[in-house]
């Protein structure tokens, strides 16, 4: 007859036998049983789908505006190029990116239909470091004006994810989950 545990039930209960500790036993069950708090966490982070905007940019976007910020003309052409795509965020909005080092993102919002610049003073840039695994960095959508941020947001900030909405003028911070 064979015996019908998992490899993994069958490893634990040896090893239980062999170190003879029931208070090991309590805490496998019990770890087995509860759920995951990443899993809870999860479901309480902002979802783009509730921020939703009502209307999506048609056309063709605006010419980018360089004296509608400071660090524009610095940027010109990055911010050109990358604007010509049309909206990628929040209805009629273009983010565009470009590096800044190794595992680091610096980016603006292009707003197509006036061709206004915005660099974010709360996000500066992102930096991701030692982060391999997907998503890292700028995560956003189209039909939403929901900004995620894996990573650093300055050099020297705790890694996390960060969550930020547009007003059509800056980022307002939401909430925040410490990084691993």
């Amino acid at each position: 007859m064979q015996d019908p545990r998992t490899g993994s039930e069958r490893f634990a209960k040896g090893l239980l036998r062999m170190m003879n500790l029931p208070l090991l036993s309590f805490l496998m069950l019990h770890a087995a049983a509860a759920p995951p708090a990443r899993a809870q966490a999860d479901s309480a982070l902002p979802k783009f789908g509730e921020f939703s905007v009502a209307e999506e940019f048609k056309g063709k976007p605006a010419p980018v505006d360089l004296s509608s910020d400071p660090q524009a003309g610095r940027y010109r052409t990055r911010l050109r190029e990358g604007a010509k795509s049309g909206p990628n965020f929040a209805g009629h909005y273009t983010i565009v990116i470009w590096g800044c080092g190794s595992s680091c993102q610096q980016f603006a919002i292009v707003d197509a239909s006036t061709g206004g610049v915005y660099f974010s003073k709360e996000v500066p840039y992102v930096s991701f470091g030692d982060r391999t695994e997907e998503p890292f960095g700028l995560q956003f959508k189209r039909n939403s004006n929901l900004l995620a941020v894996y990573g650093h947001i300055r050099e020297d900030d705790p890694k996390g994810i960060f969550f930020y909405t547009w007003d059509g003028k800056r980022l307002m911070f939401i909430t925040s989950i410490p990084g691993e």
